[in-house]
């Protein structure tokens, strides 16, 4: 994994977001120069596939699990923006403890965390600071909970799209996408991201079973987009 990098924000913008728009494809250009400089892991390709599908569908409702610095909730939150429609829920506990939880001594992901000793309070604030700077905050609601803790906040058949990045756990992903597979929407979108780890076989393995793999949308087997039927 690339190592987490905290961007001072402010440097870059002291005007708003982006100037007159003409048409989409010059406005999502846009984004994706800036969102190379958001702090987080979150490649171009998948920024533009987020950003098309958002426009495409129109979504009311994103969910996203697991948003750390906003790589991801960049393009999506940008799109709404753009659409002057919907609202993205960004789910993030912000907390060192809970992204250990789960992962046993031998996993890499327990050493790398570990090792990153990330500073949540500042990366919440930074995430908190770009929404602000950048007036998108009437597009996203940041909620710092536990996705557990979360979930109830949202109707069954609600979501329109949900973007699951949470616990990497073998437990902890297959919890995320059962507790939240009833409230995608029938038609629905359903990404899970860091597909390809054997501890997320299981959550993959559920969504496999219960929704259709969209295979031209999906970045590899790295990042996997679903649709429930």
């Amino acid at each position: 994994m690339k190592r987490f990098l905290f961007i001072c924000f402010f440097s870059f913008f002291t005007t708003p977001l982006f100037a007159e728009h003409s048409t989409w494809e010059i406005y999502k250009k846009d984004v994706l120069d800036i969102q190379q400089r958001i702090s987080g892991w979150c490649s171009q390709d998948k920024a533009e596939t987020l950003m098309d599908m958002v426009y495409e569908i129109k979504p009311m409702l994103i969910v996203e699990i697991g948003t750390l610095g906003g790589a991801t909730t960049f393009p999506m939150v940008c799109s709404l923006n753009f659409l002057n429609r919907g609202v993205i829920y960004a789910i993030d506990a912000w907390d060192n403890e809970i992204c250990l939880e789960g992962l046993t001594s031998d996993d890499p992901n327990r050493s790398y965390w570990m090792n990153l000793n990330i500073d949540m309070d500042s990366i919440y604030k930074y995430f908190l600071d770009w929404l602000t700077q950048l007036n998108l905050k009437k597009f996203c609601v940041p909620m710092r909970l536990r996705s557990d803790q979360a979930v109830n906040v949202f109707y069954d058949k609600s979501i329109d799209l949900l973007y699951i990045d949470g616990n990497v756990s073998s437990e902890g992903s297959l919890k995320d996408v059962t507790l939240y597979f009833p409230k995608v929407a029938h038609g629905g979108y359903i990404w899970i991201n860091h597909a390809d780890l054997f501890t997320k076989n299981k959550a993959v393995a559920f969504l496999m079973k219960n929704c259709e793999w969209i295979r031209e949308r999906s970045i590899g087997i790295q990042t996997i987009v679903f649709r429930k039927p």
